[in-house]
């Protein structure tokens, strides 16, 4: 099996234009799906958007195309396999990924994840970074998408670093512990963006700009995220090259900037 390898130059996972993250309620990417075949296997990639509304269109086209294409298997992000919501309600609050997988287990359809584990994720950002930036990445992170998302009265600013902390702990992040307290989280976090924010006024921040944009002025958050980028890139191409050997009608629904930056790659696997 080939090993595919390539460097990331494309911003898009939660892109400052809104492809992949959508407060409207509309969706207008029916024409961006990526379908390929060889004759005898085929792959269909969802274009998605991220979005939790549940008046968004984008849920009705991911079951009308999981009804017209049937997969064997349906490849999900995020973690959304792991997942055990009961309703389609609840499904949608968390996300495309969840709702397709939640959708296509209804359907009797194999679900499984197309990223590597966060534990390798963060193992492997622990090779090249020190966990103060690492954490400070996520959380800058974390915040942009919930900003993007619309979800900001939602959460204080302490509950997301909090959160966001504890999680990259449990999933293996090795840091001091004195970086754990709310101030010195924000402490870490102010050191790493260009402007600074506070309980107050990080609503407005625009957080997402400062990792998601070509003016990015942060070299550290940048080579962070094109590093992470690539890993769980050349991850999802090696495990699709195998999934062809093992099924013959494969469904992706994973973040358009994914799409964007695999989709040569794909197209040469499918015709071999």
């Amino acid at each position: 099996m080939r090993t595919f390898v390539f460097f990331s130059v494309f911003f898009a996972l939660f892109h400052i234009n809104g492809v992949c993250a959508d407060k409207d309620v509309k969706y207008e990417h029916r024409n961006k799906h990526l379908i390929l075949s060889d004759g005898e296997r085929s792959l269909f990639w969802f274009y998605t958007i991220h979005s939790e509304s549940a008046e968004n269109p984008i849920f009705k086209e991911i079951e009308l195309k999981i009804d017209e294409f049937y997969p064997d298997v349906v490849f999900v992000e995020g973690g959304a396999n792991r997942r055990r919501d009961t309703t389609k309600a609840d499904a949608i609050k968390a996300g495309e990924s969840s709702f397709a997988s939640f959708y296509a287990k209804s359907k009797g359809i194999l679900v499984r994840d197309i990223e590597p584990s966060f534990k390798d994720q963060l193992r492997y950002l622990q090779s090249k970074y020190s966990p103060e930036n690492i954490l400070a990445f996520y959380i800058v992170r974390q915040i942009g998408s919930i900003q993007l998302t619309g979800n900001i009265r939602k959460l204080s600013l302490e509950q997301i670093m909090k959160s966001m902390t504890n999680d990259l702990i449990k999933d293996g992040l090795v840091i001091d512990s004195t970086l754990i307290g709310f101030d010195r989280l924000l402490e870490v976090v102010n050191s790493n963006i260009s402007k600074k924010i506070d309980s107050t006024n990080w609503e407005g921040s625009k957080m997402y700009r400062e990792y998601a944009s070509n003016q990015r002025d942060n070299k550290m958050f940048q080579n962070i995220y094109l590093d992470i980028t690539s890993f769980r890139n050349i991850h999802l191409l090696n495990l699709l090259e195998k999934s062809k050997n093992e099924y013959k009608r494969v469904f992706v629904v994973m973040g358009a900037g994914h799409l964007a930056e695999t989709k040569d790659k794909l197209i040469e696997l499918y015709r071999n």
